[in-house]
């Protein structure tokens, strides 16, 4: 198999399981937070990384792309942790196709930055994200107010405790890449 026909094999594959999360599954997924933060988004969010990977790949290579495309990242998923998206998402399924477009698109542009990118905005961009995780995780964790309409306050406590311990582990991850970035760094 020549490297033209895997690339199409490969995003037939990510398009079966985009359709597969945006039609079948979209109502499943809606039912429950867990499902809908931690399952939807991340299943979105990595077939846009295996794209931008493996299928169609974008260039990051000057600083100042990579900080717009860090900025892009970072406000989009703010805006999708937002109590009111995260509600309109669940409840509309017009709206949840549209969240899952931009959740590839920002999966995409991410693989971008830590493909190409500088060391030190690979970091940044982990780290934050790392960070946004943990700060949604506590709030729905610590606080006993309904912030999504949507969802129950069991359900945001069962999301917060889950968006935590994968807050932590991005955190881990992170400092690994900066420890590897280092003794790289030393070793020139």
């Amino acid at each position: 198999m020549d490297s033209k026909s895997i690339k199409l094999l490969l995003l037939f594959f990510t398009a079966i399981v985009l359709v597969v999360i945006a039609f079948p599954m979209n109502e499943w997924l809606a039912k429950t937070m867990l499902r809908h933060q931690l399952i939807e988004i991340p299943l979105i969010f990595f077939c846009g990384i295996f794209t931008g990977r493996y299928i169609w790949k974008l260039s990051a290579k000057d600083s100042y792309i990579a900080v717009s495309m860090i900025i892009f990242i970072m406000f989009s998923l703010i805006f999708w942790m937002l109590p009111k998206s995260v509600d309109l998402a669940a409840l509309s399924p017009s709206f949840n196709k549209i969240m899952n477009i931009h959740i590839f698109i920002v999966g995409w542009l991410t693989t971008s930055v830590l493909k190409d990118t500088i060391f030190e905005l690979k970091i940044f961009l982990l780290g934050m994200i790392a960070a946004k995780l943990m700060a949604v995780g506590v709030t729905l964790r610590v606080f006993n107010l309904l912030l999504c309409s949507a969802f129950s306050i069991e359900q945001q406590e069962e999301t917060g405790f889950y968006m935590i311990l994968l807050a932590i582990v991005l955190f881990i991850y992170t400092t690994y890449v900066l420890i590897q970035g280092i003794s790289r760094t030393a070793a020139q």
